[in-house]
């Protein structure tokens, strides 16, 4: 890997922070999305880290092509790196995504992990390297980032927890923690999860099976955005597909962003809090299924389509597809 900094070769235990910007190859983004969000990233990385007291020149580092790891000298304290260096970062990922467009816009997935570490000519050895690249590859913080919208999710360790977290060292406060069981690879282990910015710990919802009686799901506990327009009702019930859905799913996926799997997330995301969720308990990986439980649950409640044909129109603006499937719809309701 190629290596960002000569300054300082970790040899012993150290601290590890590793970074990955989400989404990094998805087919959405030009290769000039890439550059800026790299030049983005790493910018924001390097201005967090000296604005901290932390000289990132003094950090050993490497390029991942889609992310960095850095390794602080161990005269850094830990709990810098899980406070104020989190949120200088948090914050140069929302001001560059502020001013970007929706496809050079980044989420960070970030790392904590303290362990033994050695350098030779190639770069550095250890298994707590592994070990951290495994729990940011941690299907439950993929999740977490994914359904918050954060600009940022932090996921720690057992042993930074125990070590750092726990004890409310510093700035750090436990209770914006939640714990995750995770399977990586051959890595089975626990760690804590932090969506920096959001008050309430995450909990990654299980998916439901794929009919239900009653799609209520506890959501007090998920951060959202602050009073978030909410359905009557958030209870959804599955029967057999009205005619005419099949074709309206047909129609939705000749939109030319709506086969991709993020533009889909980001529309359910914008959506009430009450539809999104229940939507959440039926996404399928296949992109026909996906759009079908999409339509099937806000044909199924009040002005759920509205809802929708206003959120995909936010996303993907004016178009003859869109037109012809706002007619079906109208169809479809005076049937």
């Amino acid at each position: 890997m190629p290596r960002l900094s000569d300054a300082w070769r970790p040899n012993g235990l150290c601290s590890l922070f590793v970074c990955d910007i989400a989404s990094f190859g998805d087919p959405e983004r030009t290769d000039l999305d890439r550059h800026k969000i790299r030049t983005a990233f790493y910018d924001g990385l390097r201005k967090s880290f000296d604005d901290d007291g932390v000289p990132y020149k003094s950090c050993y580092s490497e390029d991942r092509g889609d992310g960095a790891l850095v390794v602080v000298p161990p005269s850094i304290d830990t709990t810098i790196l899980l406070t104020s260096l989190v949120e200088r970062l948090r914050a140069e990922v929302r001001q560059h995504n502020d001013v970007s467009i929706a496809t050079a816009r980044m989420q960070l997935r970030v790392a904590v992990h303290t362990g033994v570490v050695h350098s030779d000519a190639k770069g550095l050895v250890g298994s707590s390297v592994n070990y951290a690249f495994r729990i940011l590859e941690a299907e439950p913080l993929k999740q977490a980032l994914l359904r918050s919208r954060a600009d940022l999710a932090l996921i720690t360790s057992e042993r930074v927890y125990d070590d750092v977290i726990r004890h409310g060292l510093g700035l750090v406060d436990p209770s914006e923690y939640h714990r995750v069981d995770l399977k990586v690879k051959e890595t089975a282990t626990s760690a804590w999860i932090r969506l920096p910015g959001l008050s309430a710990p995450v909990v990654v919802i299980p998916p439901s099976p794929r009919t239900i009686s009653d799609a209520r799901v506890i959501v007090s506990a998920v951060p959202t955005a602050p009073d978030p327009p909410q359905l009557l009702a958030a209870t959804a019930t599955v029967t057999d597909r009205p005619s005419g859905l099949d074709a309206l799913v047909n129609q939705a996926l000749k939109i030319r962003q709506l086969p991709s799997r993020r533009v889909r997330d980001q529309i359910v995301g914008e959506l009430p809090l009450a539809l999104a969720t229940a939507i959440n308990t039926q996404r399928a990986d296949d992109d026909w299924a996906d759009m079908s439980a999409i339509v099937r649950i806000c044909h199924g409640q009040p002005n759920g389509m509205n809802h929708l044909l206003r959120v995909i129109r936010q996303f993907v603006g004016d178009s003859t597809q869109l037109a012809e499937l706002t007619r079906s719809i109208d169809g479809l309701r005076q049937a």
